[in-house]
């Protein structure tokens, strides 16, 4: 599983065979899903944050990508710069993380969700029961004089027990690292 170049706002750039997302530094907050979106079953995806501008989280194939995910009713979505978690425009304070946390995500459509922050899970589990439609997972990055850069774990290392991977890895593939996007956005962005 990847990000999806065809499923994004025109202001993410994607690099790292679709596995990184960053902002062009134009507009406040774009999203992109991901390839693969569910119905059924128990998931888990995880995102490695990049810089504080990131909003990780679900949504389906209605939720806006020109905002932030949890802007609308078809999104959650957990922002690093406050630690507060999104839907429908509503928050409330999840818990804060930044730049190289792991943020994991566990779902099942129809019925809840979990994150993780650094293999923890962080809060209560969440009744999603109003989100409908095919589950995919989603970021937003922001720009707020630092551009939102978050990297797509192509294969988690665990997943929750009775949790599957969403990408089908279950640890050990590809997986493009917190250093690489230091070392680039430390020389002038992507």
């Amino acid at each position: 599983m990847s990000f999806n170049p065809a499923d994004k706002d025109a202001h993410v750039t994607l690099s790292g065979a679709n596995l990184i997302a960053t902002s062009d530094g134009v507009q406040s907050f774009a999203s992109v899903r991901g390839t693969v979106g569910k119905t059924t079953g128990k998931w888990y995806f995880e995102m490695t944050i990049g810089t504080i501008e990131v909003f990780v989280g679900i949504g389906n194939s209605s939720a806006t990508l020109s905002s932030y995910a949890g802007s609308d009713g078809n999104a959650w979505g957990w922002w690093t710069n406050n630690g507060n978690l999104y839907h429908s425009g509503s928050n409330s304070l999840l818990s804060v993380f930044g730049a190289g946390d792991v943020v994991g995500v566990a779902f099942e459509p129809g019925a809840t969700l979990q994150f993780y922050k650094n293999g923890s899970a962080v809060g209560s589990p969440i009744d999603i029961s109003s989100l409908t439609g095919t589950v995919y997972p989603m970021a937003t990055v922001c720009f707020f004089g630092t551009a939102g850069a978050v990297t797509l774990n192509e294969s988690p290392a665990s997943p929750p027990s009775g949790y599957s991977a969403i990408g089908g890895g279950g640890g050990g593939g590809a997986k493009i690292t917190l250093p690489l996007i230091a070392h680039i956005m430390s020389n002038g962005g992507f």
